[in-house]
């Protein structure tokens, strides 16, 4: 139990083509200038074409109370990208959907005395319940038009903001 438990604190290293180089502890991950790790980063929309996003919890050690979008979190090391996406955002949204996988892209945004290097596998889904937030993840949710969300790029955060530019509306057709 005790393994289970640090592996769930630690990231996978890779490079720039996504090769694994190895594990780190996610707190050292993320200190100074970040080492590049696998993430995954979910844009639910509801029938409307809608983008469900979340504001971050007060308690989020790197940007706090940052809109963001639907779920993003750190791929663990026994993790593949989809197993990572499927379960984060059950523990985040209560929710379960059938997640595709459009692109990855790479970024880096400071905060604090840490930040963010990541390759980031992005998701788009359908919403098909009510999204039941954890509380201890989740400050707050709604559901923003994308012209609305493109329109306020810079109230979001560092990574939502790059993945808002390559959406277009023709994208988040998904049954």
């Amino acid at each position: 139990m005790a393994d289970v438990a640090k592996l769930n604190d630690q990231v996978i290293l890779v490079n720039r083509r996504d090769q694994i180089l190895g594990i780190e502890e996610k707190t050292k991950a993320h200190q100074g200038k970040a080492k590049l790790h696998r993430a995954i980063s979910i844009q639910l929309f509801n029938q409307k074409g809608e983008l469900l996003i979340q504001q971050r919890s007060k308690y989020k050690k790197l940007f706090p109370l940052i809109w963001a979008n639907t779920v993003c979190t750190d791929v663990r090391p026994y993790e593949t990208y989809p197993v990572a996406a499927e379960r984060r955002l059950k523990e985040e949204f209560g929710l379960k959907a059938r997640l595709k996988p459009v692109f990855k892209f790479s970024y880096a945004a400071a905060w604090g005395r840490g930040g963010e290097k990541e390759i980031d596998q992005v998701f788009f889904g359908r919403v098909t319940g009510q999204p039941r937030p954890n509380l201890k993840e989740i400050a707050a949710w709604r559901f923003i038009s994308l012209a609305e969300a493109k329109a306020r790029l810079k109230d979001f955060a560092p990574w939502l903001q790059l993945i808002l530019k390559r959406i277009k509306p023709s994208d988040i057709v998904i049954s």
